[in-house]
Parts: C-alpha cells; sequence; structure tokens
C-alpha cells in the first residue's frame, strides 16, 4: 500500500471511531420517550390525514390534520378513528386516562384472593318443610 492510501485508511478509521464515541448510549431512561405511530387514515377525498401518537407509557393522542392547510386538531387519548365515506366526519372512541386504568389494574383484587367457589355458609339450601296447616 502506498503512503497516502495508509494515511487515507486511519483517517477514515480515526474519523468513524470518533462518531461512534459522540452517540448518547440508550439505556433504560431513553425508552419511555420513544413514541410509535399507530392508526394511519387518509379521507377518501385525500384531503383529510387521522393518526395516533402512543408513547410508551402514557395516553396516545389522536391528530387531524387537513392535507391542503396544514391545520391540525389534536385529541387526547383517542383511539379508533374512522372516516365517513363523504370524508366530512371522523369518528373516533376515547380511552379512559392511562394512570386511572392502571390503578384501578393494581387495586384488582389477585386471582388467589378471590375465591371461585362459594362459601359453605352462602351455598343454597332446601327450604325445610312447614308444619303450619295450609288454609
Amino acid at each position: 500500500m502506498t503512503r497516502s492510501a495508509m494515511w487515507l485508511v486511519s483517517l477514515g478509521l480515526w474519523c468513524t471511531g470518533a462518531m461512534a464515541q459522540s452517540k448518547k448510549p440508550l439505556d433504560h431512561s431513553v425508552y419511555d420517550s420513544w413514541q410509535n405511530i399507530g392508526v394511519k387514515l387518509v379521507s377518501p377525498d385525500g384531503r383529510w390525514a387521522v393518526y395516533t401518537v402512543t408513547p410508551q407509557e402514557g395516553d396516545a393522542t389522536l391528530y387531524i390534520r387537513n392535507l391542503q392547510t396544514g391545520r391540525q386538531f389534536a385529541f387526547e387519548r383517542g383511539a379508533a378513528p374512522v372516516i365517513t365515506e363523504d370524508s366530512r366526519y371522523v369518528a373516533f372512541t376515547v380511552k379512559p386516562r392511562f394512570q386511572e386504568t392502571r390503578q384501578a389494574r393494581i387495586k384488582r383484587p389477585s386471582p388467589t384472593t378471590c375465591r371461585k367457589t362459594p362459601s359453605p355458609s352462602t351455598t343454597w339450601k332446601p327450604a325445610k318443610p312447614s308444619s303450619r296447616p295450609l288454609k
């Protein structure tokens, strides 16, 4: 190899190493900031785009964007959007808050603490025949 080629290779390796060191390493604190694009819809006339942005943990946001004007509407906790055939309306559901559902799941009794069979005191027993005469 010529001297200039070796110089070029060593310069390239040095630059690659310097760039690799400048990247921030991924750890568990970074994962919570990631977001996913969920549902993606375009209206039949091509004028509206509807999509959801969902964080790793938390409430999703539904966005309705006019592609001609750029005007955008955001709805917190919006989910399962549907655009009508005439492109005039978007119907969607609003989910309960993430923290509320999480707390409800935490407070829910576990299956081991719930009885699947009734206790003997609550089982059905036939009534005893009455000793009173019928009129």
